[in-house]
């Protein structure tokens, strides 16, 4: 910002110039001075991927500049003015501004395999889509297939499974890792840091900048089992971070999951929906791990899990109550993403029912089974934000978590 500058004249110097000009001629000369162009520095900012949501913004500036004036000779005077810039918009100004189709394609991303990217590709460009995440097992042609999806106006999120075990998509690409609870058992932090920045780093190279991992369930619930660091929370919590730290520290965006937590439950969500312990039981040991990530990470994915005295019956996933709980008691305050939306849990209702209630429940970003499915989630959330089913604040708050997590200032890359 310009600093404020005042003019002034000193008297004796004031007196000389009188004496000289009376002794050159009678009349008075005089050239005004063009005052200096004001600056402006300020700008929006939100933060880079994995942080937490932060819409900068800086308020009105002042800038007082020298009056341009005619001073007689005989007199000295000094007249500041003060130019108001105008307010810097904020993130939520800008993105008021955006049409509903553009912020629904934003939260929905779809599931797909390798051989499937090709077709999906057109609606991730288009924006009707904010991304991918990949199924199945990858092969060494899967940077190739995901290129393309980079020629999307707003970076696409680019998603997949990679825990090590028995949940490795990029196996046969990048090699086999061990599992979690493998890595629990050896007991050694710095080699589970390495292992998941050394996973990163190759899933980045190939395009990818979502890793749905780590898992902080406990224990070898169905569905789990393997899949987890570890029976106590001390160990999934400390195992579970030092994975997420090598994550990032190889460029991908990690995704903690399933909150409330799958360890106390009988049966697979991806069959049916499990029935977990009370909630009173989940506070003393299945929510201590996402306690800990709520502190440190940046994205959090909501299973389908029925929370006895939290979520009344219904999936967490599709929860009001579960969410709060992640946001207000745990303090979370980065990206809530659902389980597949598309999974034997949810079979109650259809794959759109489910993303609106999801988006209504307060998740951020959804993903939405194949492309026929989550295209008919986006045309299902865009009639309900037009029919007053879901508030246009809910999806804004939504979309911006969403671009904050993809690095996007909407004030300044949002496309026109």
């Amino acid at each position: 910002m310009s600093k404020s500058k005042n003019v002034k004249v000193a008297p004796v110097l004031a007196l000389l110039v009188v004496l000289m000009v009376a002794s050159a001629c009678s009349d008075d000369q005089q050239t005004d001075g063009a005052a200096p162009a004001p600056d402006q520095d300020s700008a929006s900012s939100i933060s880079a991927p994995a942080a937490r949501l932060a819409a900068t913004t800086t308020p009105p500036a002042t800038t007082t500049l020298p009056a341009t004036t005619t001073t007689p000779a005989t007199t000295t005077s000094s007249t500041t003015t003060t130019l108001a810039l105008p307010p810097v918009p904020t993130a939520g100004q800008c993105i008021a501004t955006a049409p509903t189709t553009m912020l629904v394609g934003q939260i929905v991303v779809a599931t797909i395999t390798q051989g499937g990217i090709v077709e999906l590709t057109p609606e991730v460009v288009a924006g009707e889509l904010g991304g991918i995440v990949l199924l199945g097992v990858a092969d060494a042609d899967v940077g190739e297939a995901i290129g393309p999806l980079y020629q999307a106006a707003i970076p696409p999120i680019v998603g997949v499974d990679e825990e090590g075990g028995v949940v490795q998509r990029l196996g046969s690409v990048l090699g086999r890792d061990p599992s979690a609870r493998q890595h629990g058992d050896r007991g050694n932090l710095d080699t589970t840091f390495f292992t998941g920045a050394k996973r990163a780093t190759g899933a980045a190279n190939l395009g990818f900048n979502m890793v749905f991992a780590p898992v902080l369930d406990l224990g070898r619930s169905a569905g789990i089992r393997s899949r987890s660091y570890g029976d106590s929370p001390e160990v999934v919590s400390s195992f579970a971070m030092a994975y997420a730290d090598g994550l990032i520290a190889g460029g991908v965006i990690p995704v903690a999951k399933h909150f409330p937590g799958h360890g106390s439950t009988g049966l697979d969500s991806h069959l049916r929906l499990p029935v977990t312990s009370p909630l009173d039981e989940l506070r003393a040991a299945d929510l201590i791990p996402f306690e800990v990530a709520s502190d440190g990470l940046g994205a959090i994915m909501i299973g389908h899990l029925d929370v006895p005295g939290l979520t009344e019956g219904l999936p967490a996933s599709l929860s009001a109550a579960a969410i709060d709980l992640l946001r207000d008691d745990l303090g979370f305050e980065g990206l809530v993403v659902s389980d597949d939306l598309s999974m034997g849990a949810l079979q109650r209702w259809t794959v759109a029912e489910a993303a609106e209630l999801a988006l209504i429940a307060g998740e951020d970003l959804l993903i939405a089974g194949g492309l026929s499915e989550s295209l008919g989630a986006v045309d299902g959330l865009i009639s309900a934000v037009e029919e007053g089913r879901i508030t246009r604040a809910r999806l804004e708050d939504a979309a911006l978590r969403v671009l904050a997590v993809k690095g996007v200032d909407p004030c300044g890359q949002w496309p026109v």
